[in-house]
């Protein structure tokens, strides 16, 4: 964790709309920035693309949606925020070493966000 940067926070209200037993520091490893380079390129805007680490800083900041993944119920947190396209940030808990970090970040389009707002798998946030 020691060359991971501290990216955001999550607090107790939002915690609690996750399902999630963990507030504090969000954190993003280098390796998190490759993985969206290498896998999403083709969603995210060139803007975006050079300037990951400061849009996960202003997706986690002030998300308009929050959920978590339906498989990883209270181990992760899901943040929607409409840039130039809805970008999700995906974070994961790390239950044995406690913290919290963005595993991912991709653009979800709009049909995609109302059908997990419609499930209950994500939920509007006015923070």
């Amino acid at each position: 964790m020691s060359t991971d940067k501290v990216v955001g926070i999550i607090d107790e209200e939002l915690a609690e709309l996750a399902g999630i037993k963990y507030t504090g520091k969000i954190y993003a490893s280098s390796g998190v920035i490759k993985h969206i380079k290498k896998k999403h390129r083709g969603q995210l805007s060139k803007d975006i693309f050079n300037d990951i680490l400061e849009t996960i800083k202003t997706v986690l900041k002030s998300p308009e949606y929050i959920g978590s993944h339906p498989k990883k119920p209270g181990k992760s947190v899901e943040f929607v925020k409409k840039l130039d396209n809805y970008i999700l940030v995906a974070t994961e808990l790390d239950t044995k070493k406690g913290y919290l970090y963005v595993s991912s970040l991709y653009a979800i389009k709009e049909a995609k966000l109302e059908s997990r707002i419609s499930s209950g798998r994500v939920l509007q946030y006015d923070g």
